[in-house]
């Protein structure tokens, strides 16, 4: 699930027979352009700040964000395997900020977060129900968002999931080396064991801190 791609921003693969194979896609997955453009009108950096709106999220109470969370959901649906829109604006900026005047800057944050929470639980659940799959791989830029993938790992229909280490674009470079490793098998694949690449807490001495 990311911002934009090559003609796709939101993709369903299955493995099977030692093969990925694509059942689901969409162009019209608004949630990562929402989300930069709430961070945009919040007066924060776009690409870059989304992570302090899902933190200011935590801030804010439903009660006063759920209006903010359906207004959003009537350009966004879950239809099956497919995060799509309903009437997508002219202006997606334009349409935002009509919603979000005169709204507290938690409870735009809350409202946000709560959709993209509710949207990628929905399309779990659907791929789980449709193909009987627990163990997930889940990537994108909107991967990134720790809060949803909390939601993620507490849902019964996930036993497992994957989320790498760099789940947005830098996963590009990560994935040219991988493919070239399968087809060449000259990069030994467990080379980089885990994300965790700094120095061990216990080499550490009291004099460095």
């Amino acid at each position: 699930v990311d911002s934009y791609g090559d003609g796709k921003n939101q993709t369903v693969w299955v493995y099977e027979n030692n093969n990925l194979k694509l059942v689901a896609e969409s162009n019209d997955c608004l949630l990562a352009r929402i989300y930069r453009f709430t961070t945009l009108y919040l007066g924060m950096r776009p690409n870059e700040h989304e992570y302090k709106v899902m933190g200011l999220s935590a801030y804010a109470k439903t009660e006063y964000s759920n209006h903010i969370k359906n207004k959003l959901k009537e350009i966004i649906k879950v239809d099956g395997l497919q995060i799509t829109t309903n009437n997508p604006p002219t202006n997606l900026y334009e349409f935002l900020t009509e919603i979000y005047k005169g709204e507290r800057f938690d409870n735009i944050a809350r409202g946000i977060q709560d959709l993209v929470e509710e949207s990628i639980e929905n399309l779990v659940i659907n791929i789980s129900k449709k193909y009987g799959i627990k163990d997930f791989f889940y990537t994108g830029g909107v991967a990134m968002n720790v809060k949803v993938n909390q939601k993620l790992f507490e849902l019964e229909d996930v036993e497992k999931i994957i989320i790498p280490g760099a789940p947005d674009d830098q996963s590009i470079a990560i994935g040219a080396c991988l493919f070239y490793e399968a087809k060449n098998k000259e990069v030994p694949f467990n080379s980089v064991p885990n994300m965790y690449l700094g120095t061990k807490i216990e080499n550490v001495v009291e004099n460095d801190i």
